[in-house]
């Protein structure tokens, strides 16, 4: 069975750091995305060998200019139903998907600029062996985003 990947867009795919490089840059919902060109190939694969989930605050607009530009599908988003920009919300939405697929025997990954802080909050998810955080902050590069296993 395919591994499932949360994947986040500002500090994964959408270079906030200004890396050197080329980049595709273009607007999206009223803000700048640039996309490092190194980065629109390792994603195509990770889609492609896993099972990948939006888990981000672009929400279902992650689907529209971004999953366009990096040449993928439409991909299942994890929300919480609202528009919040705070990104707490996040643990408690995707922890029902985790606990399925880890139930199921699968590896989870969750790719995100957690800034050195991951959520530990209590569930049968965290610590679990084959729930795998990749943190992205300040070390955005092509490497994270291979297929996983």
């Amino acid at each position: 069975m395919k591994p499932l990947v949360f994947l986040d867009v500002d500090g994964v795919v959408n270079d906030l750091e200004g890396r050197p490089g080329p980049a595709r840059i273009f607007e999206s919902h009223g803000y700048m995305i640039r996309i490092p060109e190194d980065i629109i190939i390792p994603v195509q694969k990770l889609v492609e060998h896993n099972e990948v989930m939006w888990l981000t605050t672009w929400r279902e607009n992650a689907n529209e200019d971004i999953r366009k530009v990096l040449g993928i599908p439409l991909l299942e988003v994890i929300t919480d139903g609202t528009t919040d920009r705070y990104v707490g919300w996040k643990w408690k939405a995707a922890l029902t998907p985790a606990t399925r697929a880890l139930n199921q025997g699968r590896h989870v990954w969750w790719i995100e600029d957690f800034y050195g802080h991951q959520p530990t909050e209590p569930s049968a998810v965290y610590g679990h062996e084959r729930f795998h955080f990749i943190d992205t902050w300040g070390s955005l590069q092509p490497h994270h985003l291979h297929p996983l296993t």
